[in-house]
């Protein structure tokens, strides 16, 4: 399910000012996740039913060596859910300058949410990916540009908002994960 929504003005008071904001929201249900290893064996032993549910069923053991796990079934399933919102933004200002023509643009996205959830009928159980690395919460790009006949001038700069390197699940597991072996 997406849902965007978007904005253009243009002031009658200043020719070549243009103003855009757009608003989007994707989200994604019935997507495809991995159930590791690990994940089946918390969730067959923390179960509040006991023993006896689907996770401790993709577990088998060996009755020939005291019951020791002899395999964990792993796979992909669509059972888990992604959503993701953001607005998106430009200026643009053009006008004539000393026999030229001069552009001037600013474009950015802020990322207001970027939840993964393993299990989508888990709606309290994810982790927010937004200011992670690889998921800035703001980037923008700046461009000036002057036009003269034949001739141009450019120049361009990008800003990319800090970031964390670790999400906040995986720095509960490990306050200090610098000391992981690599």
């Amino acid at each position: 399910r997406a849902v965007t929504a978007g904005l253009v003005f243009q002031p009658e008071l200043i020719e070549g000012l243009t103003f855009t904001v757009d608003y989007w929201q994707i989200d994604i249900e019935d997507a495809i996740s991995s159930i590791g290893a690990q994940t089946i064996l918390n969730r067959c032993v923390d179960s509040t039913s006991g023993v006896i549910n689907k996770f401790c069923e993709l577990i088998d053991r060996d009755p020939a060596n005291n019951g020791q796990i002899s395999l964990i079934k792993t796979f992909d399933l669509n059972i888990s859910r992604s959503f993701n919102k953001g607005v998106d933004f430009e200026v643009g200002y053009d006008f004539d300058l000393f026999e030229g023509r001069t552009s001037l643009n600013l474009k950015g996205s802020r990322l207001l949410d970027a939840k993964s959830y393993q299990f989508q009928d888990e709606p309290g159980n994810y982790i927010d990916y937004a200011g992670v690395l690889g998921t800035q919460d703001l980037q923008m790009s700046f461009s000036a540009t002057y036009r003269f006949g034949d001739w141009d001038a450019k120049f361009g700069n990008r800003y990319v908002g800090a970031v964390e390197l670790y999400d906040p699940n995986a720095l509960k597991i490990n306050p200090n994960p610098s000391n992981e072996m690599r």
